[in-house]
């Protein structure tokens, strides 16, 4: 038949084994409940933690892709393809509902990159493409400004030419008109002299005879064409024939004078022939001038063109540069006009200047068209860029509010786990209060109120009161076996307040009796010691009359001495020889009268 014990029946111990129990199994089921909150926590932070690098990886992609957009890094490009295969890779660890959705942006994402790639290579491409355009017609330029270059030197020199002749023009028509002069004066001297035979006209034609032959060397040196060369050669001859015939005057007037006459008639022609060939030349020089002025217009208005077309080509490089930096319709369109502009350009640019010139305009034609093709697939690529671009920040926008909203789930369930943890806390502490609080008063009851009361009655039967009443000597456990030994010591206790009774009663008896003998005993002593101190007392009183009498006999004795040791000294100093060492000895022995004496001097020697 089953029983149960009482609480006091049942030792502490097992009391307390059973508090400890109850306790211990209390804390197991709360670290149950705790644990399956903490595993749910464990599972969300996890998804959470994923989704965050998810998250992290993503914009780390956006961010490289932004980086490549403003530096054309290819490394940064690459990255960001590596981050989101990371991203796609790392949505094994949430859960499928949620990655298959985010995978899909994912991979669209990675697909607009690649389509980002694609249009950088092509826009890198173009780029190169027009570049060797613009160097082309760059060079083209070059070489067309160097022919207009040459060709306004070369006109330079013909104008400079030009001027000289116009020069030797101007100098032979003076130099012409100083010959004609000459003839004249010649010609009316020798007329004087054939009319008058005056010898001072002869003189006067003879001198002036002697200054033609330099005028004709003069035209010699201005007129180099073949028949001017021939003509000035007959009138070389007609003005020596006519100098000659002068100088032979004086011999035979009439002859001579009609012979000078004939000669200058042939030189005024010949001069006048000259006179005619001047102004042919002077013509062809006058026509050759508006060659030259017109092909220095013509070459003027070229280098304008050039320069125009240097111009526009170099703000053609300018517009392309902003739109490769920032495009926009407004700078496509710029382009478009600076590049019809540059054809414009290109058909009116000359084609006759310089050895290469023949192909120049059609050559710029080409790279003109060769430019524009390339612009235009630059321009697709740069809107397939800008779309890729748009597509990646949407795309990236898109998977962003994905993983945060599986974040955001995943935070609320790890919430759900820690309130639910909190609760099953909360209950198992309020429980564990209850139960602590049934073992404090138990423990209290039964343990506490037992032990503080046993103690009492320790410290009154400490204090010598053996009347206390020991109460729970009947319990069966250990307050009730410390209760029993407590009233074993109390009953030992009386026995040896009894025994001490007796023996100090015996004691008392013994203590009497040694008091009589004691104070016989001090009777009888304090009489001997008066004695002894009537003793003591004439002991001392005869010690001082023997120190009083020993201080006498010193100072007697010393006194004797001092006033005997002169007289004795002249006394005994005879004796001396007699008595070896000791005077005093030789001299009682020499007189042997006082033989008292010679033993009081041999005391102190000995």
């Amino acid at each position: 038949m089953l029983t149960f014990k009482s609480a006091t029946a049942r030792p502490i111990a097992v009391r307390i084994g059973l508090a400890v129990a109850a306790l211990v199994f209390l804390m197991l089921a709360v670290s149950l409940v705790n644990l399956y909150g903490l595993r749910g926590m464990v599972r969300a932070v996890d998804s959470a933690s994923h989704s965050a690098e998810i998250l992290a990886s993503v914009n780390g992609a956006t961010g490289r892709v932004e980086n490549f957009i403003a530096t054309r890094d290819q490394e940064s490009l690459s990255q960001a393809e590596g981050m989101v295969a990371t991203a796609i890779t790392g949505l094994a660890a949430i859960p499928v509902a949620e990655a298959q959705s985010l995978k899909g942006s994912l991979e669209r994402l990675a697909g607009a990159i690649a389509a980002l790639r694609a249009a950088t290579l092509t826009m890198d491409g173009e780029t190169e493409n027009m570049t060797a355009h613009y160097e082309r017609m760059r060079e083209a330029t070059i070489v067309v400004e160097q022919g207009i270059a040459d060709g306004l030197k070369t006109l330079g020199a013909r104008a400079t030419d030009h001027q000289a002749r116009v020069s030797n023009i101007e100098s032979a028509h003076r130099i012409l008109d100083i010959l004609r002069n000459g003839e004249r004066i010649i010609t009316a001297n020798v007329a004087k002299v054939l009319v008058t035979g005056d010898g001072a006209a002869a003189t006067a034609a003879s001198s002036a005879c002697a200054a033609l032959p330099p005028v004709v060397e003069q035209l010699r040196e201005l007129m180099g064409a073949p028949q001017e060369v021939e003509t000035l050669g007959q009138l070389a001859t007609a003005v020596a024939a006519a100098c000659l015939a002068v100088e032979q005057l004086g011999a035979a007037p009439k002859l001579r004078g009609g012979e000078a006459l004939r000669h200058l008639g042939t030189v005024g022609d010949v001069a006048e022939r000259l006179e005619v060939m001047l102004g042919e030349v002077e013509e062809h020089v006058a026509h050759e001038a508006s060659d030259i002025q017109a092909a220095t217009g013509l070459l003027q208005n070229a280098a304008a063109l050039s320069k125009r077309f240097a111009e526009r080509v170099a703000t053609l490089e300018a517009q392309t540069l902003s739109f490769r930096l920032a495009p926009s319709a407004e700078v496509a369109s710029a382009v478009d006009a600076i590049l019809d502009e540059l054809s414009r350009l290109a058909r009116v640019l000359p084609s006759s200047v310089g050895p290469q010139t023949d192909a120049t305009p059609q050559t710029v034609s080409d790279q003109i068209a060769g430019y524009r093709a390339a612009f235009a697939r630059f321009h697709q690529a740069s809107n397939a860029l800008s779309d890729a671009r748009d597509q990646v920040r949407n795309e990236a926008r898109s998977a962003g509010l994905l993983v945060a909203r599986f974040a955001g789930q995943a935070r609320s369930d790890a919430l759900v786990h820690k309130d639910r943890g909190m609760l099953a806390t909360i209950i198992a502490g309020a429980v564990a209060i209850l139960l602590a609080g049934a073992i404090a008063w138990s423990t209290s009851r039964f343990v506490a109120q037992p032990i503080v009361a046993l103690a009492s009655v320790m410290r009154r039967l400490a204090a010598g009161d053996l009347s206390a009443e020991i109460a729970s000597a009947g319990r069966g456990d250990e307050i009730g076996i410390m209760t029993r030994a407590v009233r074993v010591f109390q009953e030992n206790a009386l026995r040896i307040r009894v025994l001490e009774a007796e023996a100090e009663a015996e004691r008392q008896q013994v203590q009497a009796s040694l008091e009589r003998m004691v104070d016989e005993r001090t009777d009888t002593l304090h009489r001997q010691t008066e004695v002894l101190e009537a003793q003591a007392v004439e002991l001392i009183q005869a010690r001082n009359q023997a120190e009083t009498a020993n201080r006498a006999k010193s100072d007697f004795v010393a006194t004797v001495s001092h006033e005997l040791r002169t007289p004795l000294t002249l006394i005994l100093a005879p004796g001396a020889a007699l008595g070896g060492d000791h005077p005093a000895r030789g001299l009682a022995c020499a007189s042997r009268a006082r033989p008292t004496q010679c033993a009081a001097l041999d005391e102190p020697g000995e």
